[in-house]
């Protein structure tokens, strides 16, 4: 795992528990990828950041294939793998995931993000 992702990973898993707001984010992601892509994403209205928590506030059904490009192949696919190796399908995965998502917004960080990244460190 490359020294930037894992930078991400500390920081947002600071963060995420801190529920510190999204400019406070941005400045410590400054130059990091995670960050533009998901402003990106905002552009697109696929998810809204907000000033209350991480990322907090209201998000579309295609949010979390979203956020998976995002974060690239190498990590999909890692996900992926560890879906089937604990006998999760990949669609049960992404179920259960977004039934995270559209439950607590804010949770995407803590329970989306962090876990997707932690598998990668593993």
């Amino acid at each position: 795992m490359d020294e930037i992702k894992l930078k991400v990973l500390c920081i947002l898993e600071e963060k995420a528990y801190q529920k510190v707001g999204i400019e406070t984010i941005q400045k410590e992601l400054s130059g990091i990828d995670l960050y533009r892509h998901l402003t990106y994403l905002e552009q697109k209205q696929l998810i809204r950041l907000s000033k209350i928590g991480p990322f907090a506030g209201t998000t579309e059904p295609q949010l979390l294939d979203a956020m998976l490009t995002a974060l690239g192949e190498d990590i999909i696919n890692t996900a992926i793998k560890r879906m089937e190796e604990n006998n999760i399908s990949v669609s049960e995965g992404k179920g259960r995931l977004r039934r995270i998502i559209e439950s607590s917004p804010y949770q995407i960080v803590k329970d989306v993000i962090i876990p997707i990244f932690a598998a990668c460190i593993s």
